[in-house]
């Protein structure tokens, strides 16, 4: 039984939401660039110059999804009621189509207590989106165009039973994060669009790692061979594309042979020249020289004068491992970090960084280890609350349909849930 289902994303409208002026646009855009390797995305003390009083500093923000009552994501609870939502080709999704696992860039402004903010934008950025060519149980993976896709028991699967649903030929739409070291990416979610829903088109999200720059200007993403020539290019041009570029590219017909002639094929904004955004990225390093010179998810990172929390060790940081960072941008749209932070959860035992959170009402109680609770939108989560604590003199027989409750556990399928409290929004 699935741990998640969200309402079928509907177009929504534009909404009220005002327009960005154009400097706040710039600024957003300087730190824009996710490079995703064949798919990795990605405290806060006041930042001077950006505060707004009461509104909050200028935000952006990238990682997994891990909770709702409003969306949060790298330990952040973002207000999301006058989100404007869309994918990452800039087509219109409903606030209902958020779900745990998913990959987001969030643009808004995050308050200075570092822990609440207000989304004014959210791009559902999912890595890859393609048949499935082959699969090996055993091991717990998949490989679709080219890419190694590793789960395990933090990998959200709300329309199949985990990888026993899936067959080859069937589309996935994938999130996750690269890891470099082992040529794979750890899937965070994975979503099979319904049999009714139009053909999906084959979509890959990267960074160029190699361009064939004497013969037909072939470029090189994971492990697909790329011939860009027949694709209509947005933000540049064949001829310009550059190892470190990152970009998106989409088509209708699959790749053959190990190469892929896309049909178009978009340049993603790089870094600018604003400076002051509060930045938080969760995501892999893509390269890293030292402390002072990496990259995460693709945006350049100055660690060097960084916390390092949670055990983390200058030793340890490497090419595929996976940090959050906390900082603000500088010139060139590089972030200086303040906090430099591992995170884990994409581990294959699920025994890391996996925790979700979200608040909603009881729409069918079987038992403790079999219930349904839907959210102020229409998500449906199936939660197994065998082995939680009912907190704050919650009982079992508090827990019946159309009760409000907040649940906490572990993402996966169905949700593990480790705490349970009757009511909505209760903090410890």
């Amino acid at each position: 039984m699935s741990s998640e289902r969200p309402t079928p994303p509907a177009a929504s409208p534009p909404g009220a939401a005002r327009p960005d002026a154009p400097e706040r646009r710039d600024a957003l855009r300087a730190i824009a660039g996710l490079g995703l390797a064949v798919a990795g995305c990605g405290g806060g003390g006041e930042i001077a110059g950006v505060g707004t009083g009461g509104t909050g500093q200028i935000a952006y923000a990238s990682g997994t999804v891990s909770g709702f009552g409003s969306v949060i994501v790298n330990g952040v609870k973002f207000e999301d009621r006058d989100a404007q939502v869309s994918d990452d080709a800039g087509s219109p999704r409903a606030l209902a189509a958020l779900a745990i696992g998913m990959l987001v860039e969030i643009e808004g402004r995050i308050a200075d207590d570092g822990a609440t903010g207000t989304a004014d934008r959210i791009r559902i950025a999912s890595e890859l989106c393609g048949g499935i060519d082959s699969i090996d149980a055993a091991a717990g993976r998949f490989t679709v165009m080219g890419t190694t896709v590793q789960t395990g028991a933090a990998t959200v699967f709300p329309d199949v039973r985990g990888l026993a649903g899936l067959a080859l030929g069937t589309t996935v739409e994938v999130h996750g994060f690269v890891d470099v070291g082992a040529s794979l990416l750890r899937a965070t979610r994975i979503d099979v669009p319904p049999a009714s829903a139009a053909p999906s088109p084959c979509k890959l999200r990267g960074t160029i790692i190699a361009r064939d720059g004497d013969g037909d200007g072939s470029i090189r993403i994971g492990g697909l061979q790329i011939d860009p020539r027949s694709a209509k290019v947005s933000n540049g041009t064949v001829g310009g594309l550059q190892v470190g570029q990152t970009v998106r590219l989409e088509g209708t017909t699959p790749p053959r042979s190990g190469t892929w002639r896309p049909d178009e094929l978009a340049v993603l904004a790089g870094p600018g020249a604003a400076v002051g955004i509060h930045t938080r990225l969760e995501g892999t390093i893509t390269s890293f020289r030292s402390l002072a010179d990496l990259q995460v998810a693709g945006v350049p990172v100055d660690a060097s004068g960084a916390t390092l929390t949670d055990g983390l060790r200058a030793s340890a940081l490497r090419d595929g491992r996976r940090v959050r960072v906390i900082g603000v941008t500088a010139a060139g749209g590089r972030v200086i970090a303040s906090s430099l932070q591992p995170r884990d959860d994409d581990a294959v035992d699920g025994s890391g960084d996996d925790l979700a959170r979200f608040e909603g009402t009881i729409l069918r109680f079987g038992s403790l280890a079999d219930f349904e609770v839907r959210d102020r939108v229409g998500r449906r989560f199936t939660v197994d609350g065998s082995r939680a604590t009912l907190r704050a003199g919650t009982t079992v027989a508090d827990l019946r349909q159309g009760a409000a409750l907040t649940v906490e556990g572990r993402r996966g399928t169905p949700f593990a849930a480790t705490s349970l409290r009757i009511g909505r929004h209760a903090e410890d």
